[in-house]
Order: structure tokens, then C-alpha cells, then sequence
């Protein structure tokens, strides 16, 4: 699109949607312009240049960032510090204005990508004017560790007035600028940018985001827009459905309105939809069980490059034959394919939040949290690769915490633990999921919600291990010996109460759920483990 149309605004429904976003289009726009650049020389005028994608924050965020990051340059988490009278922000460094102004200034920071020969001439103009302007000799000097934080303090300090304009002079070079819908209205710079320079909207996650929103974003003026999202993933969230007056009457009655995505909206006008029906992300096997329960409608076939004998996949098959190993009562996956594997939790306490309803359950996080240390111990594996998600915000801070013991010290380089809402749109090689749920109190919760249980059996290429309860949608029967009988189906399907995403309360069987925990039992792809009666929290 950039060399088709110019300019392009990308956005999405959170932060964390344009995180992903930005991190991406950088990908793509590196790959392609080292390939189409290989073993051209450098002064070929044919080069194509890379693309500057740059990840919109507020200019005072990023100025903040900037000079924290140049007095402690290995804080990065602690960059923008939290305000308590504030709202906490949202700001990252990949692709930020702070990350490109340490570029230019030639930081010396962790993580900061000077600049490469083929990055934009605006950018090497910029930077020229940097080194030109007599009042950054002393940030220049302090940025390349010519001198002291406590040197430069004690002379002229550049204001912050002086590196917010700079930031905004940076975000006009931009030739994709990703930020979320409310920054495209509320900052001055972003909003510019909007109205003047875009030639082109992208709005990823767009099954997720709000109608307003996108309009916010792609205005009156018709420009050329592509959505991409699935529907059947998480939908736009209404946090007011069930605001009432005093009376009782509720105030938004909108609310089945307010969850229809653009995308839907669209998709039902009839507009030309580009579906993607042959898998390339994921190992063979990986798909399966989403296809025929969630997709059964849709065909599709995995690329020859999805073989599990790929060389991409080999910590996938690492996973298998450690399972097959420590646990040989679960029977293998088809030679061909790679299957999920289910890691019961026998006896597992879950604790519900009285205020926040989140649920969290101390068995089940140490349970995953030591199988991922033994399998990265016993097959020498990068930790790195390997992420761990909770559909609650309760078990993904108590993974914080219990990831601090000594005894986790083997998987300090993974990424800290994400919610399903969080990490949609990310994936890594192995994905270890902590349900938290168990049967019969407090039941499967939201967890049952298909398009959640999309979005949380996708993030993985070649492994994973949901840790929970097998029974939470009820029990399966089973002989006296233990063994199943066979049928993989309770004798009455249950139904449970579930409080929704909006904060809806209804009655569910958790279809879609109960068959996929049946895919598992039937299949013997089932680990068990007894929780102690007494195990330590």
C-alpha cells in the first residue's frame, strides 16, 4: 500500500492490537526491502528504501522516555513512570518517537536500532539537523557517553518544550504511522498527520474494534481502507450494558448495537472479503481441532511449509517426545502431526475475586510453571520461545509474582504472562495456557466463549499446553480402573452460569468447549496430576 498510495494510517482497538501491528509492518517492510536489495551495491540507485513505521504516543510521554531512558538506559520498563493521579501509560518502546530520537541522537541505549544504510532520507536529513543545532551538544554528547548524566545536569538542559517539537517533526517523516483511533483525534502531530499526509487506512483486529472508532480513524474522506480480523475471534467489548438509574432502567439501550464490529457491518453490506484458506503459520496438527469445531464451514489445507519436519518446528517435536517421556500413558500424536496436550490439574483450588470476579488458582499456575522449567531443563530449550497466557488477570499477576522464586530461574527469559485479550494477534512457538477454571465451583467462567477459545487455541506454531481442570464442563465417565469407557460424553450436558465480557450474566452448555475437552479425553492426549490436599499457595 505504501508504494501504491503513499502514506498509511494504521490503527486498532487497544494498544497492544497497534503494538502488534507496528512490530509487524516493520518485519515485513525489513524482509522485503533486504530481499529485494540483495546483491545490489550501495550506491545503486535502484535500492528501495526502508519504510519508517513509527508507533504513536504523546509527545510528553515520549519526550519523558527519551531522558529517562539517556539517565538509566537499561530502566526500559520504568521509562514513563507510573503517576498515581494519572492514568497509568500505555507506552512502549519498539518503533516509539523515543525509540527513533535515540536512533538520530546515536544513543547508546539497549534495544535502539541505529540508523542502517537504506533507512529513510528523511531520516538522515533529520539527524543532520540534530547534529547541526548548537543547543543538542550537550544531549548529543550525553546520548553517545561523552559524558556523565550528572555532567550534563549541571549545564544547559534541553526542555521539554524544545524535544516535543522535535518528536512531532519526527512523526511527519513517518511513512506509516500506527497509533490508536483516540490519538488520531487528540493529538495535535497524529491528527495532522491524518488529515494531510494519509493516503491509506489499515485497521488490524478489526472484528474487535468499535464502528466509532474506525470512523474516528477513516473520517469522511473515503481513502482507500483495508480491515483484517476474524469475527469469530474476540468482539468489540460494551462496558456500559449493564449501567442502570436508580429506578432500575438500564441506561445504554444500544448494547446489541455496540457489538457489531465494521467488519461484520461490512461483511454484511456485501463488500469483497479476501479469505485466507491455507495455513502457513502453524504445524500440521496445530489446526485441526479449530478447524472442525470452530471453521467447520470454512475448507482450508496447511502449506508444505507447515511439514512438521520443518526446521521451525523442532521445538514442537521437542515438546512431543518430552510429554512421551515423562508421561507415557498419553498416546502419541499421528507421526505427520503435532496435537495439543491437556495437563489435568486432579484436586486444583480456584479462587474467585469478590470484587473483580477474576479468578486465579495457585495449583494450576505452579503446576505450569514447573512443567515449563522441567521441559526447557530437560530438552535444553529457549525459554524465550515459549509464552504463557491466562484468560484472567488474576492468575496473570500471580504468575508475576511466583515467576520471582528462585526455583523459576531457568525461565527468566520468557515473556512475562499475558491475558487472551492481550496477547491476540501475538503467538509464540509453544503456548503454555492456565485455564483457571475447575468443576464443579467455580465452572468453565468466560472461558467457554468461542470466539475466546479461538483467540487462545491460535497463538501457538508448533505446541501447546492448556493446564486446567479436563471436567470443567462436566465430569466424563469412567470405569472403576479409571479407564474411560470409551463414549468421552458426560450422561447430561450441565449448564453454567457465566458472566460475559460486558458484564452480562446467562446460561451456557459450553458446546464448543465440552467437545474440544472430548477431543482431548477421547484422544488420551490427557496428562495427570494430583494437587496435594495441603499444597502451598
Amino acid at each position: 500500500m505504501c508504494r501504491k498510495f503513499g502514506k498509511v494510517l494504521c490503527s486498532g482497538p487497544t494498544n497492544v492490537s497497534v503494538d502488534n501491528l507496528a512490530s509487524r509492518v516493520d518485519q515485513v517492510t525489513t524482509r522485503v526491502v533486504e530481499r529485494f536489495n540483495k546483491g545490489k551495491q550501495p550506491e545503486d540507485p535502484t535500492r528501495v528504501k526502508y519504510n519508517v513505521v513509527l508507533r504513536g504516543f504523546k509527545a510528553s510521554d515520549e519526550a519523558q522516555a527519551f531522558v529517562n531512558l539517556l539517565r538509566n538506559p537499561h530502566d526500559r520498563d520504568n521509562a514513563v513512570p507510573h503517576r498515581s493521579w494519572k492514568a497509568t501509560s500505555k507506552w512502549t518502546f519498539p518503533l516509539s518517537g523515543a525509540f527513533w530520537l535515540l536512533a538520530l541522537f546515536r544513543a547508546e541505549v539497549a534495544g535502539v536500532r541505529q540508523l542502517r544504510p537504506d533507512d529513510s532520507p528523511a531520516l538522515f536529513a533529520l539527524q543532520k539537523s540534530v547534529d547541526e543545532q548548537q543547543d543538542f551538544a550537550g544531549l548529543r554528547d550525553l546520548a553517545t557517553g561523552k559524558t556523565s548524566w550528572e555532567e550534563y545536569s549541571k549545564g544547559k538542559m534541553v526542555s521539554s518544550n524544545a524535544l516535543e517539537k522535535l518528536l512531532n517533526v519526527l512523526v511527519s517523516k513517518a511513512d506509516v504511522l500506527c497509533t490508536t483511533p483516540g490519538m488520531t483525534e487528540n493529538h495535535e502531530a497524529c491528527r495532522k498527520w491524518k488529515m494531510t499526509v494519509a493516503r491509506a487506512v489499515v485497521v488490524d483486529e478489526a472484528a474487535c474494534i468499535h464502528r466509532a472508532d474506525l470512523y474516528c480513524v477513516w473520517g469522511n474522506t473515503l481513502l482507500p481502507c483495508v480491515l483484517g480480523g476474524d469475527p469469530r475471534q474476540l468482539r468489540p467489548v460494551v462496558m456500559t450494558a449493564q449501567e442502570e438509574d436508580a429506578e432500575g432502567n438500564l441506561l445504554h439501550r444500544l448494547v446489541d448495537d455496540g457489538k457489531i464490529s465494521p467488519l461484520e457491518a461490512l461483511q454484511a453490506s456485501g463488500i469483497p472479503v479476501y479469505r485466507l484458506l491455507t495455513q502457513l503459520r502453524m504445524a500440521e496438527g496445530m489446526y485441526d481441532w479449530l478447524a472442525e469445531l470452530i471453521y467447520s464451514d470454512v475448507p482450508f489445507e496447511y502449506a508444505t511449509s507447515c511439514r512438521i519436519d520443518q526446521p521451525q518446528f523442532s521445538l514442537g517435536l521437542a515438546l512431543e517426545a518430552y510429554v512421551q517421556a515423562k508421561h507415557p500413558e498419553v498416546k502419541p500424536a499421528p507421526k505427520d502431526k503435532l496435537l495439543p496436550v491437556f495437563l489435568h490439574c486432579e484436586g486444583s483450588r480456584v479462587f474467585v475475586d469478590e470484587l473483580t470476579k477474576s479468578k486465579r488458582s495457585p495449583d494450576q499456575v505452579k503446576i505450569a510453571l514447573d512443567f515449563a522449567v522441567d521441559f526447557v531443563k530437560t530438552k535444553q530449550a529457549d525459554p524465550a520461545r515459549l509464552v504463557l497466557i491466562a484468560p484472567y488477570a488474576a492468575n496473570v499477576d500471580l504468575i508475576g509474582r511466583m515467576r520471582k522464586r528462585p526455583d523459576y530461574s531457568a525461565i527468566a527469559t520468557m515473556q512475562p504472562a499475558s491475558t487472551v485479550d492481550s496477547f491476540q494477534g501475538q503467538e509464540g512457538d509453544i503456548a503454555i495456557v492456565v485455564m483457571g477454571t475447575a468443576y464443579p465451583r467455580p465452572g468453565p467462567g468466560f472461558t467457554s466463549d468461542e470466539n475466546r477459545l479461538t483467540v487462545l487455541l491460535s497463538r501457538q506454531k508448533c505446541g501447546i499446553v492448556v493446564v486446567g481442570d479436563i471436567n470443567v464442563t462436566g465430569p466424563f465417565e469412567e470405569e472403576e480402573d479409571g479407564k474411560g469407557k470409551g463414549k468421552g460424553k458426560a450422561p447430561a450436558q450441565e449448564r453454567f452460569m457465566v458472566e460475559g465480557a460486558n458484564g452480562e450474566t446467562y446460561w451456557t452448555k459450553a458446546t464448543v468447549m465440552r467437545n474440544l475437552y472430548t477431543k482431548w479425553y477421547k484422544l488420551g492426549r490427557v496428562i495427570r496430576v494430583n494437587v496435594p490436599p495441603k499444597a502451598a499457595s
